[in-house]
């Protein structure tokens, strides 16, 4: 939202309305062939409203300056709460990263036979399909809808044991992963 000081007001969505733009121009009441001009808040006589809606339609209307004025008050107080909202939504976004951070830091790849730290492999996806007791009947199995799942691979170097991890709960390749040779 830009500076009311002047003769026009350029507003960005979100805007009353669900719009997502307008500008708003201070008026001024001229007599003669040149209709109204543009005047500065203090001395308009009234305001004009543009606006464009999601579609790309524009839309303008005259409004006195009571409803400009409440115009561009509720437009500053839905900016606000979409900071508010951007605010806690990054908040929340840094405790979930902190927290995904903390839970790596716990995960050890190390394997349990050769007691060798395992390497990352990359992303695997993995075929299939529904849980068996969906199934009636083995002859059901053939209307299974198969699909891929996501894991993350670490195997040993030495004896070639992999360990799987399903995808989205922490950031691969955990630290205690060897290096990949």
């Amino acid at each position: 939202m830009s500076d009311t000081s002047g003769t026009r007001v350029d507003l960005t969505a979100p805007l009353p309305g669900g719009d997502a733009s307008a500008v708003l121009r201070w008026r001024v009441a001229r007599g003669g062939l040149r209709g109204d001009g543009d005047a500065d808040r203090l001395s308009a006589t009234h305001a004009t409203l543009e606006t464009v809606d999601l579609d790309g339609r524009r839309r303008e209307r005259r409004l006195d300056l009571s409803e400009a004025d409440a115009y561009l008050a509720e437009a500053r107080a839905i900016h606000e709460r979409a900071r508010t909202i951007s605010a806690g939504a990054a908040q929340r976004k840094d405790e979930h990263r902190a927290a995904r951070e903390q839970l790596a830091a716990t995960l050890d790849v190390t394997c349990a036979r050769c007691a060798q730290p395992r390497e990352y492999r990359g992303r695997r996806h993995l075929m299939a399909v529904q849980r068996p007791e969906q199934f009636g009947r083995l002859e059901d199995l053939g209307l299974a809808r198969p699909g891929l799942v996501v894991h993350h691979e670490y195997a040993c170097p030495r004896c070639g044991s992999i360990e799987l991890f399903a995808d989205g709960f922490v950031d691969h390749p955990v630290a205690s992963a060897a290096p990949v040779s």
